[in-house]
């Protein structure tokens, strides 16, 4: 009976040393967009739509004792005029990532736009990226929420990009 007992007890010891921590997305934090999904941005400066493909990552970041669940979401630019071609997303319970033709986001501290109008369509919570560093080429803002992805991105001159569908 003794034998029992330690064993049961060296048991319980070796599974709740080893237990792993999840940390999840909350789901009105994960996005609405699936794979393929096909999105498309207004540009400002001469009324031209940039047609972009989703594909979206869905994973966790493990280690012995903690495993965060992260979601990528990677948009392809399909027009060939377009000056970006790539836009990326990673998302988890930590961090939030943003990355446009390779060159990354400061992620600090974004500005939060409450009710932000885009299209007619109301946003009741949206997080602004700025990044002053990147050259003219590449997009300096980025306005973004959880759910629907990146709704616009501007450039350091007047010309913008805006989603036209969702």
């Amino acid at each position: 009976m003794k034998k029992l007992i330690v064993f049961i007890s060296v048991i319980v010891l070796f599974f709740s040393c080893n237990k792993v921590h999840y940390y999840y997305i909350p789901e009105d934090e994960k996005p609405l967009l699936v794979n393929n999904d096909t999105i498309c941005f207004l540009d400002s400066a001469n009324n031209r739509i940039d047609t972009t493909c989703v594909n979206i990552l869905h994973y966790y970041d493990a280690s012995e004792e903690l495993a965060y669940e992260i979601i990528e979401v990677h948009y392809n630019i399909l027009n060939k005029h377009a000056s970006i071609k790539y836009l990326d997303i990673s998302q988890s319970v930590i961090v939030s990532v943003i990355s446009i033709n390779y060159h990354y986001f400061a992620i600090n501290t974004p500005i939060i736009k409450n009710n932000l109008s885009i299209h007619g369509i109301i946003y009741p919570k949206v997080y602004v990226f700025q990044e002053f560093g990147f050259p003219d080429s590449i997009p300096s803002t980025v306005y973004y929420t959880f759910q629907h992805g990146i709704i616009r991105y501007d450039y350091s001159k007047s010309r913008h990009y805006e989603i036209i569908n969702n």
